[in-house]
């Protein structure tokens, strides 16, 4: 065997360093490669958990109607029709308010149009919906435009009847 000359040795001593540093260079790689999946798996479980959306909170709808009575309407039964005189106010698109047992403005919502009906004379009917009215609000109440409140429990929420006249 020939004797290395030194610039051989160097390229050996190089070339053993090089295998070396490639070798310590792919474990470092290939851990953190690992250490990775785990820290991307640690994350996926955290983003998972915090994005749960909020539950929304518990509803109900109001809704019932508001019956202008009287006879002095000159409406015919099944038209449309609108409060007249001292009652101008009450007309489609007339705000309906709900509040709950503290006073605090909770829901509003409007009077639909009024259709006219009647037993005594013609009396002229508004149907209202207000959605979205927050539960567990104790004793509610209800007023159309500024006639005053008229107090309700959750339970009775789906048919209210008030009435003017």
């Amino acid at each position: 065997m020939a004797a290395k000359t030194e610039a051989q040795q160097a390229t050996d001593r190089i070339g053993g360093c090089w295998g070396v540093w490639a070798l310590g260079l792919i474990a470092v790689v290939l851990a953190g490669c690992a250490g990775g999946d785990e820290a991307s798996q640690t994350a996926d479980t955290q983003t998972t958990e915090t994005s749960a959306e909020p539950t929304e909170p518990a509803t109900v709808t109001v809704s019932g109607d508001l019956t202008l009575e009287g006879e002095g309407f000159d409406f015919g039964k099944g038209q449309s029709c609108y409060g007249e005189d001292g009652y101008s106010d009450i007309d489609e698109g007339a705000q309906v308010t709900i509040r709950d047992g503290d006073g605090t403005k909770v829901a509003l919502g409007v009077l639909g149009q009024g259709i006219a009906r009647g037993l005594r004379g013609i009396d002229c009917v508004f149907p209202f919906t207000v959605a979205d009215v927050p539960t567990g609000g104790g004793i509610y109440s209800v007023e159309v435009g500024s006639r005053g409140e008229v107090s309700f429990e959750e339970s009775e929420a789906e048919q209210i009847s008030l009435s003017l006249g």
